[in-house]
């Protein structure tokens, strides 16, 4: 079977060995080892992971909660939940959703982020390849603000060498799910449910949480304070 890991690190990436890393391929390769059911990865743009799993291309994928994967894969179960903030350089005065009003905010390309956000037509929302590129572009003036979730800033920000300080506290939006999908032909079938299972037990007991303080290590009095 086919797993499509969305190539955004830290949830999956290219490692220094040339092989995928990343909270995602663990995660996989647990719940594969757990529900006997092989699970070959692949990193995968998540547009087209969207488009594999519901068309029974791929068999499997991890991702936020979106409604076009609702309505076309098979939920197996929640994985966790990720905090959606808006990141801004360092002076910034903005505030709220409101204040990004005729501003330049950079996203990344495929993911959806907050409804109020995602359908405001007044923000100039400018499509840019990565986290990294984001903070980078932020931090150089070249952008008002970067939406995502916060573990990837986090992670670029270690990737580009920046500094908590560079930027200010954050707007916070949201927590949003993550879920693991399997396609419709994986509906009802043993490895669903075995899969399911496995999702169950890695959450109990805390292995998740454990998966991203891992890969995701920063200090906490390094923290920036949310708006």
């Amino acid at each position: 079977m086919l797993a499509d890991v969305i190539d955004i690190a830290p949830w999956g990436h290219i490692g220094p060995e040339g092989q995928p890393v990343g909270v995602y391929v663990s995660l996989f390769k647990r719940l594969s080892d757990l529900s006997a059911c092989p699970l070959e990865q692949r990193l995968t743009p998540i547009p087209r992971a969207v488009t594999e799993v519901t068309r029974n291309v791929a068999q499997a994928t991890i991702m936020l909660d979106r409604a076009d994967l609702n309505a076309g894969a098979v939920e197996v179960g929640e994985v966790t939940r990720l905090q959606i903030e808006v990141w801004l350089p360092n002076g910034s005065k903005l505030r709220s959703l409101d204040d990004l009003v005729g501003k330049t905010v950079g996203v990344l390309r495929g993911p959806t982020y907050h409804e109020a956000f995602d359908r405001d037509p007044r923000i100039k929302k400018i499509p840019v390849t990565s986290p990294i590129n984001q903070l980078e572009m932020l931090s150089k003036g070249r952008l008002d603000a970067a939406i995502g979730v916060r573990e990837n800033f986090i992670s670029a920000m270690g990737s580009a060498s920046l500094r908590f300080e560079t930027f200010a506290s954050p707007i916070v939006l949201e927590q949003r799910k993550v879920k693991l999908w399997v396609s419709p032909s994986m509906r009802d079938t043993p490895c669903a449910v075995r899969l399911a299972k496995a999702l169950t037990e890695v959450r109990r007991n805390g292995e998740v949480d454990k998966m991203l303080r891992d890969i995701i290590s920063y200090s906490p009095g390094e923290s920036l304070k949310a708006k």
